[in-house]
């Protein structure tokens, strides 16, 4: 039989989607907004008022995140910031996020002005 700690590493880690984050914005909840992408994806389009924070920091643990703060973090589809979510709760960090689908998510269902790539 497998214990809890087996069955949890199974489940994906929390994440809100699109529709979820744009309503916690434009509520004005508290969050903190990071964007793990590179710099030439950056270019493209970014979400208002996020942290450019590296993939690359965030593996190292060179990284000073708040703990009490709501943390969504986000790159293109979804599936870097998923990694970073699985490690920062890893190191102990409860409230944290992976922006399902990504900023390509937000650029179709929110923004449709924005550029995709």
């Amino acid at each position: 039989m497998q214990d809890d700690t087996s069955r949890r590493d199974l489940r994906p880690p929390p994440a809100i989607d699109v529709l979820g984050l744009a309503k916690l914005l434009a509520e004005g909840e508290p969050l903190l907004l990071i964007d793990i992408r590179e710099p030439s994806e950056r270019a493209i389009c970014q979400l208002p008022n996020s942290q450019v924070l590296s993939m690359n920091d965030i593996l190292r643990a060179n990284h000073q995140l708040p703990k009490d703060q709501l943390l969504v973090i986000y790159c293109h589809y979804g599936i870097r910031s998923r990694m970073v979510v699985e490690l920062l709760l890893q190191d102990g960090y409860g409230n944290v996020l992976n922006l399902d689908g990504g900023i390509d998510a937000w650029a179709e269902r929110i923004d449709p002005q924005m550029p995709r790539y």
